[in-house]
């Protein structure tokens, strides 16, 4: 599942989030949420190669080396493999903030679902990306395809100035559903 709630500030757009990830009795360790900004990038989202400085044993040296760094989407996704028959949600907030295209990168191309099959809500096409694939043991090689259990939701003001404008094949592959500002009547 691939949707964005859209509508005026102050709707309940996350708040609709909110209840159906309640709803349907998710875990917090299988939520990952972030917030699109303008500098936001694909290796805060992927993840990127970061120094590491570590003291070599028995003497004062060190060695500098370089380890992939996690981004969201990354652990989104191992969470999603571990198991699954149990849901993972990633919440994208303020979407419209951020270049999606950039950020999303070679990721976009895995947006692609399928619609029936046994392979129904899994990425339609793959993407070879080593540095994604190399700690998810479900996966045999460096093709990654998004699971079926891992659904991405997203929020976009549509009041909001001078942001990115989303182009047409990357709304496409999310359904959209608008959050009115009108009031929610309470029952009593």
């Amino acid at each position: 599942m691939q949707k964005i709630f859209y509508g005026a500030p102050g709707t309940g757009k996350s708040f609709t989030i909110d209840e159906e990830i309640k709803n349907n009795s998710v875990s917090d360790e299988r939520v990952f949420r972030t917030t699109f900004h303008p500098e936001y990038s694909y290796s805060d989202f992927i993840g990127q190669l970061l120094p590491t400085v570590k003291k070599n044993t028995g003497d004062a040296d060190s060695t500098i080396t370089y380890e992939f760094n996690k981004g969201i989407f990354t652990r989104a996704l191992e969470k999603a493999y571990e198991d699954t028959s149990k849901e993972v949600y990633l919440i994208l907030e303020e979407m419209s903030r951020g270049n999606c295209a950039a950020i999303f990168g070679d990721v976009f191309q895995l947006l692609d679902r399928e619609n029936a099959g046994l392979d129904k809500g899994y990425s339609r096409y793959f993407i070879n990306n080593e540095m994604l694939s190399k700690d998810i043991i479900a996966l045999k090689d460096d093709k990654v395809k998004l699971p079926a259990n891992l659904s991405i939701y997203g929020t976009v003001n549509t009041s909001d100035q001078n942001v990115f404008t989303m182009d047409t094949a990357f709304k496409r592959r999310f359904d959209w559903e608008y959050v009115s500002t009108r009031p929610v009547p309470v029952s009593k």
